[in-house]
């Protein structure tokens, strides 16, 4: 069988600039007992065929290789089959040169969620971050967790946040904007009564936490996000309020806003679960902490 269908050379996770070249590298999970005569077929997103081309693997072989043709931008499916049965298939796409578009990535708000500090391992993430810069993305939405980038005597190390670091570094690499959204409370920062819960009321803690965080991200970060969904039920507790979540945000804003840092902030991403806690919002007069009304429209 075929085990793996890769596409290398000019790519990233097989979007490939127009123009440049590209090879498949059929995998086979065995080797073959005798020749075999397959078949590879390219098809584009209307289903036309493309390329079809017979190749002869030989007894012995794990692998064959083929240099794919030019292709025109769009979306293109790659196929294996033996006779009529169809052993496996991969999708690839062709896309604008970089150098060749007209985007401006300063003031363009296309983007996409990614959480690529969080993967736990660095090997594709510069690969990822090429893709996204190759389809269009220009931001990119992490997830940034404070229990992870504090410790619990109140020390700070950015490098307790997993792959942040470097996954911001890869994504600024490749021009790319990067907005993490803060998720939690460190336990440090709540009560014994509040421990597990979402809203710290510990204001000068969370000023400390987070004007440090904003001084270790200098130069990484376009915009944070201040938490996410508060009014969605696997958040806030039925003892925390809207105006301690209010008042946590606020907080958290005066950290980033005294520390280096000169990315925007934005609010929690509300949700339209509950209306009240966006009344909030503005009844607390939070909108004058922040650059940016985040809302989840899903």
């Amino acid at each position: 069988t075929v085990e793996k269908i890769e596409i290398l050379g000019d790519s990233a996770e097989n979007i490939i600039e127009k123009g440049n070249n590209a090879t498949v590298k059929i995998s086979y999970s065995e080797k073959s007992e005798e020749d075999r005569k397959l078949k590879i077929k390219l098809t584009d997103y209307y289903d036309d065929t493309v390329m079809e081309k017979d190749i002869l693997v030989s007894s012995g072989e794990i692998l064959s290789a083929l240099q794919l043709p030019s292709l025109d931008i769009g979306w293109h499916k790659l196929s294996v089959y033996e006779e009529k049965e169809c052993l496996n298939y991969a999708y690839l796409c062709v896309v604008k040169p970089l150098n060749e578009r007209k985007q401006n990535y300063t003031n363009e708000r296309f983007g996409m969620d990614a959480t690529l500090g969080n993967l736990g391992f660095r090997d594709s993430v510069e690969d990822l971050c090429k893709s996204l810069r190759l389809a269009g993305v220009q931001w990119v939405r992490e997830r940034l967790d404070t229990l992870g980038y504090s410790e619990s005597d109140g020390s700070y190390s950015i490098d307790n946040a997993g792959n942040s670091k470097y996954a911001y570094t890869m994504l600024k690499k490749y021009g790319l904007k990067v907005h993490p959204m803060i998720t939690g409370s460190p336990e440090y920062l709540m009560t014994d009564e509040a421990k597990g819960d979402f809203v710290s009321s510990d204001l000068i803690g969370l000023y400390n936490l987070y004007k440090q965080m904003g001084d270790d991200y200098v130069g990484l970060v376009d915009s944070w996000e201040l938490q996410n969904e508060p009014e969605a039920v696997y958040d806030l507790s039925p003892s925390e309020t809207g105006d301690k979540f209010h008042n946590m945000m606020k907080a958290m804003s005066i950290g980033f806003q005294d520390s280096k840092s000169e990315a925007l902030i934005t609010t929690s991403g509300f949700a339209p679960v509950n209306a009240n806690i966006l009344d909030l919002f503005f009844r607390n007069e939070t909108y004058k902490y922040v650059d940016v009304l985040t809302h989840h429209a899903h």
